[in-house]
């Protein structure tokens, strides 16, 4: 409604012959007209985001389009829809994040795994991403991760053994 009275009120002042503040009048007439796009923007971008919380999958690229509309629906200072973007982005973020972070302890424990060497750090570092993983809830993530780390874990004790052989403890 806003746009349509302000195009006429326009109009009218150009009619009219005025020229005070139909420059201004046409700037925000301009901003007005971006909004309702936006809005459709901002909950396009909050479906995908939510879609992508969903399926685990698209996550950086929901990030992304969440945080663009989200910078410019501040621009426009509309306030409405802000907030639960921005708190659907940070869960975004979070559960991103722990993703990225599990998929790197889990190359790094399969490295480890068939190199034989390094596991314990790869122990440390899945143990960690594991944890930081189900605190997410990307709990059907996890059950690969924890199957690689028993391995890591029997390898290193077979390897604790193997040196307990080789090098015994001398008295001190």
């Amino acid at each position: 409604e806003a746009t349509i009275e302000l195009e006429a009120a326009i109009e009218e002042a150009q009619d009219a012959g005025l020229a005070a503040g139909v420059q201004r009048a046409k700037q925000t007439l301009k901003k007005l007209q971006e909004i309702p796009p936006l809005r459709d923007e901002l909950d396009a971008a909050m479906l995908q985001a939510n879609i992508s919380l969903s399926l685990m999958t698209g996550m950086h690229e929901g990030l992304m389009r969440l945080n663009s509309v989200i910078d410019r629906a501040k621009a426009l200072h509309l306030v409405g829809k802000i907030p639960k973007a921005e708190s659907l982005r940070d869960r975004l973020m979070v559960v991103n994040e722990a993703w990225l972070h599990l998929r790197a302890a889990s190359v790094q424990g399969t490295v480890a795994l068939r190199l034989e060497h390094g596991e314990e750090a790869a122990i440390q570092e899945l143990t960690s991403s594991i944890h930081e993983a189900e605190a997410a809830g990307l709990h059907a993530e996890t059950p690969t991760a924890v199957e690689l780390l028993q391995e890591l874990m029997h390898m290193n004790a077979e390897h604790q053994q193997i040196q307990a052989a080789v090098v015994p403890n001398r008295p001190r």
